[in-house]
């Protein structure tokens, strides 16, 4: 699926949190490959972690963040900091 589509998913307050976070992680894992840093810098970026607890889930608004943070890095790039090379 596209960046755009996993994008649309991810933002639908109709999911499940933990089905809109694994769309998330599938928006950071198309920006990483862009960049070609691994899909863990990006999440870094985000505050976004693996989640495996209930209590470690993301809310709703955090999520909206997440995706205009990746939406930011996509069109923009990432921090100076973070080029390509320093995975």
């Amino acid at each position: 699926m596209s960046y755009s589509t996993h994008r649309k998913q991810s933002l639908n307050v109709e999911l499940p949190i933990r089905h809109r976070l694994s769309h998330v992680r599938s928006c950071a894992v198309h920006v990483s490959q862009k960049y070609r840093v691994s899909r863990s810098v990006v999440l870094d970026l985000l505050g976004i972690a693996d989640a495996y607890e209930e209590r470690d889930l993301p809310s709703s608004l955090q999520i909206g963040k997440a995706i205009e943070a990746l939406d930011e890095i996509k069109a923009c790039g990432l921090p100076t900091d973070r080029q390509a090379g320093d995975t």
